[in-house]
């Protein structure tokens, strides 16, 4: 690994880190399973919605998946990541 390597990934491993940190404050089980559907496997919203919809409705979905968001955004922007 070349020193400018070394530097970047010394950036991105802390990134990475608090990335983590931030989903694992999530406290509630199924908006966790629902961000990690979402975003951590890449699925589609479409497929979310279908894969969840038969226990919750569309909007509770939504409003879980912004609930999800936030809490790692706000972790984020305190730990001065965004």
């Amino acid at each position: 690994m070349t020193e400018l390597e070394a530097i970047e990934y010394k950036d991105f491993a802390g990134k990475v880190r608090e990335i983590n940190r931030a989903f694992e404050l999530i406290e509630d089980d199924e908006v966790m399973a629902i961000i990690k559907h979402r975003y951590v496997n890449a699925r589609k919203h479409k497929l979310t919605l279908l894969t969840y919809t038969a226990t919750t409705s569309t909007a509770t979905i939504n409003r879980r998946i912004g609930v999800g968001v936030a809490t790692i955004a706000d972790h984020l922007k305190l730990a001065g990541i965004i």
